[in-house]
């Protein structure tokens, strides 16, 4: 059974789909686009559990030049989305 992003927004879905037509398989919680409930991209997003903070409509990284935050270290001090 393949599972599918469940975000409403049409960008988000589609990225997921585009991403997951690529590599030629369905992504690991991990690796695949986290959404806020109103379809749009979640602004905190986590790639293993190294996290960054992303641009809600388009998913770009909003801090390109700050380091990636361990998921175990994420505070209002060390990630401000």
């Amino acid at each position: 059974m393949e599972l599918r992003q469940t975000c409403d927004n049409e960008g988000c879905s589609r990225d997921y789909q585009e991403a997951v037509d690529i590599i030629g398989r369905t992504l690991v919680p991990s690796e695949h686009f986290r959404c806020a409930p109103n379809g749009d991209y979640d602004t905190i997003q986590c790639i293993g559990e190294q996290c960054l903070c992303v641009d809600a409509s388009d998913g770009a990284p909003t801090y390109p030049r700050d380091s990636l935050v361990n998921m175990t270290n994420i505070s209002n001090e060390t990630l401000r989305c």
